[in-house]
């Protein structure tokens, strides 16, 4: 089976953005066209914001709801007639110091685009990559921000970066970056022979420019397997700088397999990973393709994604752990290779991400399915050695969260004391979704409502990457109308640390060391 069988995840704008009709059985609900605006270079304006000078017309905005704030009356005294004051944002919240009231949206002249992923980098500022949302072009796009979310005008051409890359791939799946601020960008392009594609890798200095010492140009494409089919969807920075890709491929049976390849720092395969560079898993019983990649501190990489077949039973998450040369390891599952069906047991499922936590456990999540057919929050936690941890849940190691409308999971972000954040996308229309969860996977009260929280941007948003900033969670993703002939990244901060506010010298604008080489 060839990984275009894959596409609505890779193409993971499309994926979210009609969540309501791909995941959850109906039709995507209407709503009004949120205008894309080619000057949306700046947090999204208010109504009454004037536009920049030069910049032409601001964008249309539709004005991002906030969770009703918490009212605390002082003990022993009646309810109040008037409402109180308004009390701090607590966990879960918009950050208010962040864009406009928490949001930044972001618009590429002339295209309908989404932000796919967003990491933080060591001075505080934030990187998101993405391409078109229909993924009819391969381009990798790229924004940078300050810590306080406005764009980074220093970075690229006024805070923007467009590389042109062959063929039709979706733009940027993955970004990591390294302890020099060198960013990397991952996806899938053409190798330039018939239809076939490869993983693609683009490596950028702090300015946007791309990296003249990695690869052609800074720019990578490289054929993975036999077949040449082949697409990443997730990339990792090793503390030693070599890059490791994850993401699908087509074996010599035909087969759709994990893939993972390593890459050297001047762009080339790792001839001492897997064979050659690469490694190539085949999920027994039917087709397979990763989409997420994380290391542990020993240095085995664990890669996750959906297993789907006549062997398999539904669709299944999927996660294979290599050793540090890059093959399976046979400590984890007994052959490198653990499957599981989230519940029910007939249900569809698949990984979208995956982290390990400090003991050595690893969670992964995405999409779960209810008895009644509709996809939501799926997460489950495996021990070491691949078994489900039964501390977890409700002792199978599984956890599904609904949200009204559907949902799924695609970035999970580990917390301290063991709290977990996963981000997604929820209801109908689909809107930006956030879970959060104490350490044995019950919904954490402290978060949002009762555990959760929704933020619609526009007529769709949808959340498709995340990273942690300080003590709050950025979320990058896209907004768009309802015809997804319009589209913008969008990036939303939210509050998560134990004070209310976040320390304001946390955020304060950090200078940025340019030029490396």
């Amino acid at each position: 089976m060839p990984l275009l069988t894959f596409r609505p995840y890779l193409q993971t704008f499309s994926l979210a953005l009609l969540l309501a009709g791909s995941l959850a059985g109906a039709p995507a609900a209407g709503g009004d066209p949120a205008t894309a605006g080619t000057a949306a270079d700046r947090p999204a304006p208010t109504p009454s914001s004037a536009p920049e000078p030069g910049a032409g017309a601001g964008p249309t905005v539709d004005r991002v709801p906030l969770r009703q704030p918490r009212l605390l009356p002082r003990p022993g005294t009646p309810a109040p007639t008037t409402p109180p004051p308004l009390t701090a944002p607590h966990r879960g919240d918009l950050d208010p110091t962040f864009g406009t009231r928490g949001v930044t949206l972001t618009g590429f002249p002339d295209r309908a685009v989404g932000a796919s992923s967003v990491v933080t980098l060591p001075d505080g500022s934030l990187v998101a990559g993405g391409g078109d949302i229909d993924a009819g072009s391969a381009d990798f796009l790229l924004t940078r921000y300050h810590c306080d979310g406005t764009l980074d005008r220093r970075f690229g051409t006024a805070g923007r970066v467009t590389t042109p890359m062959p063929g039709q791939g979706g733009g940027v799946q993955g970004l990591s970056a390294d302890r020099q601020r060198r960013i990397v960008a991952a996806g899938t392009a053409s190798l330039g022979t018939g239809d076939q594609i490869g993983f693609a890798l683009v490596r950028y200095l702090p300015d946007g420019r791309p990296d003249p010492r990695f690869g052609t140009a800074g720019r990578v494409i490289q054929q993975i397997g036999p077949v040449g089919n082949a697409g990443a969807s997730a990339v990792l920075v090793q503390p030693d700088k070599k890059i490791v890709v994850a993401g699908g491929a087509t074996d010599a049976d035909g087969n759709a397999v994990f893939a993972a390849a390593r890459f050297r720092t001047d762009g080339r395969l790792d001839p001492t990973f897997g064979d050659g560079g690469a490694t190539l898993v085949l999920i027994p019983g039917g087709d397979a393709s990763a989409f997420a990649v994380t290391r542990q501190r020993d240095g085995k990489i664990v890669l996750a994604g959906a297993a789907i077949g006549p062997g398999v039973v539904g669709q299944q998450f999927a996660l294979v752990r290599l050793t540090t040369v890059g093959r399976p390891d046979p400590t984890f599952g007994g052959d490198g290779i653990v499957t599981a069906q989230n519940v029910p047991s007939q249900g569809q499922g698949g990984a979208t991400d995956v982290a390990v936590d400090a003991d050595g456990t690893i969670l992964a999540g995405g999409l779960g399915q209810t008895a009644t057919g509709r996809g939501e929050f799926g997460l489950m936690r495996f021990r070491p050695d691949g078994t489900l941890d039964p501390t977890f849940g409700d002792g199978t190691g599984k956890v599904l969260t609904e949200f009204e409308g559907g949902s799924v999971i695609r970035r999970v972000l580990l917390r301290p004391r063991g709290r977990i954040v996963a981000v997604g996308a929820a209801g109908q229309p689909s809107t930006v979704a956030l879970a959060g969860y104490l350490r044995n996977g019950d919904l954490d009260p402290s978060f949002g409502d009762d555990g959760r929280t929704t933020t619609a941007v526009g007529a769709l948003s949808a959340g498709l990457g995340g990273t942690v900033q300080f003590d709050r969670i950025v979320v990058a993703g896209a907004s768009g109308n309802d015809s997804l002939t319009e589209g913008r990244f969008l990036l939303a901060r939210y509050l998560d640390g134990r004070a209310a506010h976040c320390p304001r010298r946390a955020c304060e604008r950090t200078p940025s060391t340019y030029g490396l080489g």
